[in-house]
């Protein structure tokens, strides 16, 4: 190729790779409430938007539940975030705690099919003063997500997230409100390449790979 056509091709392969490479997305789930004394309360937000209060002397507890997208770069690492504001205008930590488990599919998995023990992850969020309904997120830490090696895309992760106000962590005086609990995920692809994550009776053969590339076999 003419230099000039050789730069304009590459540069659009930089420019397909950056917007097609590894890259990071959320996987977003509402909140819901099995109904009790650790059930938070709806309350009014701003105008008629109502949300879940966790209180400050209360644990509190709402979940939810999250499927794993063909997306999802295989492996790696989730981490747990939760969006939320706060009343008032003081200063001081908010601890939140994301109980999980998680099971891939039995039907296309010979292992990790069970949902095992609960693990816990706790986020202790500084908030500073004069925050009255700002917009925080409250993330795991690098380095203490959700290990992502026994699993796959299709799995299912169930979480119950709560504050923990009597924890000596815990130093904000005043509620919360919970907003969304998301997953930050890495991506490595746009689409899997199959609708099921492995070989099943009836479907597609996953073959072998070559550079992101699925060769497909058989029906």
């Amino acid at each position: 190729f003419p230099v000039t056509i050789q730069k304009w091709i590459d540069g659009n392969f930089a420019h397909l790779d950056a917007r097609t490479g590894n890259g990071w997305a959320d996987i977003v789930s509402e909140f819901y409430t099995r109904g009790g004394p650790a059930a938070p309360g709806v309350s009014a937000f701003r105008g008629g938007i109502y949300l879940l209060e966790f209180s400050d002397t209360d644990t509190l507890e709402a979940f939810s539940n999250f499927h794993i997208p063909h997306s999802w770069r295989i492996g790696t690492t989730i981490y747990p975030h939760i969006h939320f504001s706060v009343q008032g205008n003081n200063a001081g930590v908010v601890r939140w705690g994301f109980e999980y488990t998680m099971a891939q599919r039995r039907e296309a998995n010979t292992t990790n099919y069970t949902f095992p023990t609960t693990q816990t992850i706790y986020i202790d969020f500084s908030v500073p003063a004069n925050s009255a309904y700002s917009h925080f997120v409250a993330e795991a830490p690098e380095g203490f997500g959700i290990d992502g090696t026994n699993i796959d895309v299709d799995s299912m992760i169930m979480t119950r997230v709560f504050r923990e106000p009597n924890h000596a962590n815990d130093t904000f005086v005043g509620s919360v409100w919970a907003i969304t609990a998301d997953l930050h995920i890495e991506v490595d692809k746009s689409s899997w390449p199959e609708k099921h994550e492995v070989s099943t009776p009836g479907y597609c053969q996953l073959g072998k790979k070559k550079k992101g590339v699925a060769i497909v076999t058989g029906k």
